[in-house]
C-alpha cells in the first residue's frame, strides 16, 4: 500500500506532521493487514492523531488545504485524498496597543492572525448570540474576512448588506487595509474616513454590543467597525474607562477643537490680509 504524502515547507510543522501523522501510520499494524479501501477508511475515521481530517474531492481542495497547512495523502487510483491539518502557530504575539494606548483599559491588541483575533473577540463576548460568517474575498490573495454581529441586536439588513458588499469585492488581492475600505463603501472620492478602526479588541466588542457590524481581515491587525458615524470618530478608547463628567467633558471639547481648527485660521487669515 503506497500514498504519496505533499506539503509546503514553512507551512506546516515539521514535529506535528512526524509525530501525530507519519509515526502512527508507519507503526500502526491495522494499517498493514488491512486492504487499501480499508486503510483509506481507518485514515479518515481516526488512526492519525488530527483533530481535522479532510477528504479533498477535488485538485482545487486539495491546493487550497496545502496553503492552509495541511499533509495532503494522495492515493494511486483512489480519486480522493485526506488532508490532515498540521499547520504551523507561527505568528506575533499579543501585545499592548500602539496607536491607542490604554491607561486603566486591557492590554491586548489585534495581530494578523484571523483565528487569534476571533478568539479575543470570544473572550470578551461569550453570548451565544455572537454570530461569525466567513466570506473569501481576492483572487490571487484568497483571504478570508470574517463578518461578525451579535444575532437580535445587530439590524439583519445591515448584516446582509456588508456580507453582499464584502463577497461582491472584485480585486485580485486584499492585503491592504485601503483595499477593503474602498471597495464597500459608497462614497471614495473624499478625505474623510468612512469606516471606523481599531485596533483594541475591547472597543471592537462594545461596537458589536451597540448594535454594529464587525469585520476583520486575515492579515490585517485591525477591525473594522460598520456603519461608521461622525460621533465615533470623536471618542477614544479611554473614555469608556473614565467617569461620564469627564468623558463628556472630554468629548465636547473635541468638538470644539474641531470647529476652532475649522474657522480660527480662515478667520485669522481675513482678519489680518483683508480686514485688519
Amino acid at each position: 500500500k503506497r500514498a504519496t504524502v505533499f506539503f509546503i515547507n514553512g507551512q506546516v510543522r515539521t514535529e506535528r506532521m512526524n509525530d501525530y501523522v507519519l509515526r502512527p501510520l508507519a507503526t500502526s499494524q491495522l494499517l498493514r493487514q488491512a486492504t487499501p479501501e480499508a486503510a483509506f477508511r481507518m485514515m479518515v475515521d481516526g488512526i492519525v492523531y488530527s483533530q481535522s481530517v479532510q477528504v479533498c474531492q477535488t485538485l482545487d481542495q486539495a491546493v487550497f488545504a496545502l496553503v492552509d497547512g495541511s499533509a495532503v495523502f494522495d492515493f494511486p487510483g483512489k480519486g480522493q485524498m485526506v488532508a490532515y491539518a498540521v499547520a504551523t502557530e507561527e505568528k506575533r504575539s499579543v501585545s499592548a496597543p500602539d496607536n491607542e494606548p490604554s491607561i486603566k483599559g486591557a492590554k491586548d491588541s489585534f495581530v494578523e492572525s484571523l483565528r487569534t483575533n476571533t478568539s479575543l473577540v470570544r473572550r470578551r463576548l461569550r453570548a451565544p448570540e455572537l454570530k461569525i460568517a466567513e466570506v473569501i474575498a481576492g483572487r490571487q490573495s484568497v483571504t478570508p474576512v470574517d463578518i461578525l454581529y451579535i444575532e437580535g441586536l445587530t439590524n439583519p439588513d445591515l448584516v446582509a448588506e456588508t456580507k453582499k458588499r464584502i463577497a461582491a469585492i472584485d480585486t485580485d488581492e486584499l492585503l491592504q487595509t485601503a483595499t477593503l475600505e474602498e471597495l464597500i463603501v459608497d462614497e471614495v472620492d473624499t478625505a474623510f474616513p468612512m469606516i471606523a478602526y481599531t485596533e483594541r479588541p475591547d472597543r471592537f466588542c462594545a461596537g458589536l454590543v451597540e448594535g454594529r457590524v464587525g469585520v476583520i481581515v486575515d492579515g490585517i491587525p485591525l477591525g473594522y467597525l460598520l456603519p461608521g458615524t461622525v460621533g465615533q470618530f470623536f471618542r477614544t478608547g479611554q473614555d469608556r474607562s473614565q467617569n461620564w463628567v469627564a468623558a463628556s467633558f472630554l468629548s465636547i471639547l473635541r468638538y470644539l477643537c474641531m470647529l476652532g481648527s475649522l474657522f480660527l485660521p480662515a478667520w485669522y487669515v481675513a482678519a489680518v490680509n483683508f480686514h485688519p
